[in-house]
């Protein structure tokens, strides 16, 4: 074999070596890269965090990409790790409407507990055996529904119109009916008496109208009827034990057979025929109209 030909075989010999080495190289340059990027992908993945976005407070936490992490130490840093044992969660928002129901929505025996009311206009419906605890009816219309087993407790009826509702054994333990009308109301054996689990949240009548309502057997004990009207009101039979009364315009208002123990009347305007409308009515410790105190029926006005 001349040279020429030796040194030709030995020339491609050396190409395919190179192309091989060539070949391996690359390869070893496309697994080291897919390493990398499979490596930051699962870091991705996971929620982690570099020391480029540190934290202040040891032991905090967030949720990062729907992964829980945590403020910990490393080194004299403070970063955000993935909490041990943490499993990645989808979180989703939703947002809780309460549906007030329309006036015409509302019937006898409803649930209308803690329910914002105010101003609507229920003038004359059938609201008898429904429930409003804490339900706000300010400045609502209920004149002239039938209101039968009502339940207000702690219901807020301020400067509500109940007049010429009608019905009877009515709740109203702890409710506000500050301003509200009752005119001509014909609500008997209703309870207006304090909250019934705390005693000192009395009922709020003050500057009530219930200037010829009927709530005749009624529970007013604990009830605050400062500056109230009730004229001509039908109060007989009524438990006013601890009631205030001051100032009220009690004007012919009658309570005949009244518990009126603890009452109190100081300012309060009578009838030229006062005698009359507290006969049968029971004192004992009652302050009246000119602060005095009686146990038995006043010689005086």
């Amino acid at each position: 074999m001349n040279s020429h030909r030796k040194e030709t075989i030995i020339m491609k010999r050396l190409s395919l070596i190179n192309g091989a080495w060539r070949s391996i190289r690359l390869a070893i340059v496309f697994t080291l890269t897919s390493a990398v990027v499979s490596t930051f992908a699962i870091a991705a993945s996971a929620g982690a965090l570099t020391s480029a976005t540190p934290c202040k407070t040891i032991g905090a936490t967030r949720v990062i990409n729907g992964t829980p992490h945590e403020c910990v130490r490393v080194g004299n840093k403070r970063q955000w790790q993935v909490r041990a044992g943490a499993t990645t969660t989808t979180t989703t928002t939703t947002s809780t409407t309460t549906t007030v129901p329309r006036a015409d929505q509302i019937r006898p025996g409803s649930d209308l507990t803690r329910q914002n009311l105010r101003g609507i206009n229920l003038a004359g419906r059938d609201l008898s055996t429904a429930r409003a605890p804490y339900a706000d009816f300010t400045n609502a219309n209920l004149s002239g529904a039938f209101l039968m087993s009502f339940n207000l407790a702690s219901a807020t009826l301020k400067g509500a119109n109940l007049s010429g509702a009608t019905g009877g054994w009515l709740y109203f333990n702890g409710a506000n009916l500050e301003g509200a009308n009752l005119s001509k109301a014909n609500l008997r054996y209703s309870n207006f008496d304090a909250h019934v689990d705390n005693d000192t949240i009395r009922v709020n009548l003050r500057n009530a109208n219930l200037t010829e309502a009927i709530l005749a057997g009624s529970t007013f004990e604990n009830a605050d009827l400062t500056g109230a009207s009730a004229r001509n009101a039908d109060l007989s039979s009524t438990n006013m034990q601890k009631a205030i009364l001051r100032n009220a315009d009690l004007t012919s208002a009658s309570f005949r057979r009244a518990d009126l123990h603890d009452a109190d009347f100081t300012g309060a305007t009578l009838g030229s025929n006062w005698r009359s409308q507290f006969e049968g009515a029971q004192f004992g410790k009652t302050i009246w109209v000119d602060g005095t105190e009686w146990s038995s029926m006043p010689t005086r006005p």
